[in-house]
């Protein structure tokens, strides 16, 4: 994840009211507690272990079912997480 570019502060009413540079929000205790970003932070989404069990290959594990199942991991993940 990328790190904060700014730190804000909120009114009550939910709108930004000040926001700092993040060598400040260190020195700074207080209400600044809201990072800011350039870009969308997102959060990773993983399996779950029922979703990892339907993955894995079925019979004998040998090099290529183990590719398969990661492969498999992989593309799973990647619908998850755009």
């Amino acid at each position: 994840m990328d790190e904060p570019v700014a730190w804000a502060m909120l009114h009550d009413n939910g709108h930004f009211i000040d926001a700092i540079h993040p060598d400040e929000h260190a020195r700074v205790e207080g209400k600044y507690i809201h990072p800011l970003y350039t870009t969308e932070q997102r959060t990773w989404v993983g399996l779950t272990e029922d979703e990892a069990i339907e993955l894995l290959p079925e019979g004998d594990w040998e090099i290529e079912s183990t590719l398969d199942f990661a492969r498999a991991i992989e593309t799973k993940l990647r619908s998850k997480n755009t």
